[in-house]
């Protein structure tokens, strides 16, 4: 069972909200962002992440800045910065381990 301190909402979550508010589809914010609507899609169910480039049309979108949105991104990193590292515990003969901490 995950722990209420370790839930982090990805920022398509935000993002969801914020198109709700508005009326507006993710076919409406891929065309005014410029790029394909399955973009979206993955952004929103969190299955893809948000670049830098990204967070820039976002935060021109949605009038906010873009460090809205890499702060948004930072906790999901972070945890799975954390899940990583865990596994790495788990396994420490793990090639990946050992290619990049020997």
């Amino acid at each position: 069972m995950t722990a209420a301190r370790d839930w982090v909402p990805h920022p398509g979550e935000f993002i969801k909200e914020e198109l709700d508010e508005r009326g507006w589809n993710q076919r409406d914010l891929a065309f005014i962002l410029g790029c394909p609507e399955q973009a979206v899609t993955m952004i929103l169910t969190g299955k893809r992440g948000i670049s830098p480039d990204m967070a820039r049309a976002l935060g021109n979108v949605f009038d906010v800045s873009a460090e809205f949105f890499s702060k948004l991104r930072a906790p999901t990193i972070t945890k799975l910065a954390r899940a990583v590292k865990n596994q790495f515990r788990q396994k420490p003969s793990n090639f990946a381990y050992n290619l990049f901490f020997l």
